[in-house]
């Protein structure tokens, strides 16, 4: 397998894992996952007054539509573009009717305000 199939595979593997986890997402507690879901093994729409409430079965968390703005803006080239990333990153927002966390909020609010996209970055110290 070569290192670019590799790469693909994991990308798409990510991808797969969090459409898994949408139905399931920002729960915590191991017993309500268990009694309302059970072992979450195929695609679900996750509760409607959930996190992520009118995303699709398949659909993907604020996670995975970030990792694809990511893919998008690296284009044919694979290569990393911080001002192409900005641009892709902030026109997912424009039309994704889901789930915003604190930190993408605080970035936004940044970009709005004219902060260069270098610089707009939420301070958040979460993983996301």
């Amino acid at each position: 397998m070569t290192h670019d199939n590799r790469l693909a595979t994991l990308l798409q593997a990510s991808l797969i894992a969090d459409s898994l986890a949408l139905p399931v997402h920002w729960n915590y507690d191991p017993a309500v996952i268990a009694s309302e879901y059970g072992r979450v093994v195929e695609l679900r729409s996750p509760p409607v007054k959930g996190y992520h409430g009118g995303q699709p079965a398949g659909g993907q968390t604020h996670y995975g539509a970030q990792a694809l703005a990511l893919m998008d803006s690296l284009g044919a080239g694979h290569t990393f573009d911080e001002t192409a990333f900005a641009a892709t990153w902030r026109a997912l927002w424009d039309h994704y009717d889901g789930y915003r966390d604190g930190a993408t909020k605080a970035t936004l609010a940044n970009l709005d305000a004219g902060t260069p996209a270098k610089s707009a970055g939420s301070t958040s110290t979460d993983l996301g």
